[in-house]
């Protein structure tokens, strides 16, 4: 692994899917690493290691025993502190996740909204709106439910929603 970031991805990926399902096809799951921007060969290794006999349906421990990963909560989001949020929780720490992946790159904020945008609308669809403080923040915003996280982390405030339609 790469980074400090991606064996608990995998992991928050799939619990995800599973909120939503309560038995995964291989093939969703490696749709939803693929969506979220894994590079295909990394996608190919991972579902060999997590569907070795070739089941096609996977579970939690099928992936936890495959990158061999304990799993507490991610320590990556320790240091997190939420503000706002209504998505649901495997949603929230992909979400999350994610956009501390996109900070550790030391790309320009700019580029930054734009990759962690681009990632949202290939992942959940939708018109999303993303935005980087430094410090404090006050906002009042219109989003669709269940799509509205805010989170401080290292000094910054962090916030991701996705828009209504008009």
């Amino acid at each position: 692994m790469t980074s400090k970031y991606e064996a608990e991805k995998y992991i928050l990926y799939f619990d995800e899917l599973q909120e939503k399902n309560p038995s995964v096809p291989v093939e969703l799951y490696r749709d939803q690493l693929l969506r979220w921007g894994t590079p295909p060969d990394k996608v190919n290794a991972i579902i060999h290691m997590v569907d070795p006999e070739k089941k096609g349906f996977i579970s939690r421990n099928d992936i936890l025993n495959g990158i061999n990963y304990d799993p507490v909560r991610p320590r990556a989001l320790k240091d997190v502190k939420y503000l706002n949020c209504d998505m649901p929780a495997m949603q929230r720490d992909s979400v999350t996740l994610f956009v501390l992946e996109i900070a550790t790159q030391q790309k320009r904020k700019p580029e930054m909204l734009r990759q962690l945008k681009s990632r949202l609308e290939a992942v959940y669809g939708g018109d999303w709106t993303c935005f980087i403080s430094e410090g404090r923040y006050w906002a009042t915003n219109v989003h669709k439910p269940g799509t509205c996280l805010v989170f401080t982390y290292d000094g910054y405030v962090y916030g991701v929603h996705d828009s209504p339609s008009t």
